[in-house]
């Protein structure tokens, strides 16, 4: 959650890299989607979601460039209904109205619900309950660090959308 330009003088700080701070963030943003792999696991599951009826979608801070060229390497574009990207709306998790656009685009209505994945406390399931929708917090190992608490903690993507599939 840190801003890149102050993470990126951090990292350029801390091992003496020569290339400015506008160029790491530059490179970041180039090369780390082409680094993320599909989750078979996620990819199963969401697929399995998607044949039960659900409308899946993606709500993400970033910019717009980096976030769909990461959401077509992970292969997800095949499994989701559609997706909302900060940079090219203009406006961040946890606005609801980020979570309004997704959801339309996917053919669904907040006002009946539904459920919001992510490893952010106050993006995603802060964000997803202003929504009106139910959590699942990823931990990745982590406490729980406050607020409201998540409908469901899971350790990741792939066991939270099985919790959905079983528990649901």
């Amino acid at each position: 959650m840190t801003p890149k330009d102050r993470y990126f003088a951090a990292v350029r700080e801390r091992f003496g890299l020569r290339e400015s701070v506008e160029e790491l963030w530059a490179r970041y943003r180039t090369e780390k989607p082409s680094l993320i792999k599909p989750d078979p696991g996620v990819q199963a599951g969401l697929a399995r979601l998607r044949e039960r009826g659900w409308r899946i979608g993606i709500v993400t801070n970033g910019r717009e460039d980096t976030q769909v060229a990461t959401i077509m390497h992970a292969q997800l574009s095949v499994v989701v209904d559609g997706w909302a990207v900060s940079g090219a709306e203009g406006i961040k998790k946890p606005m609801t109205e980020l979570f309004a656009i997704a959801a339309s685009r996917c053919g669904a209505d907040l006002a009946l619900g539904g459920w919001m994945i992510g490893d952010s406390a106050k993006a995603d399931v802060g964000g997803g309950q202003s929504a009106g929708l139910s959590t699942i917090w990823i931990d990745r190992g982590r406490t729980w660090p406050g607020g409201p608490a998540p409908s469901r903690i899971e350790p990741n993507a792939a066991a939270a959308i099985d919790s959905l599939l079983g528990r649901a």
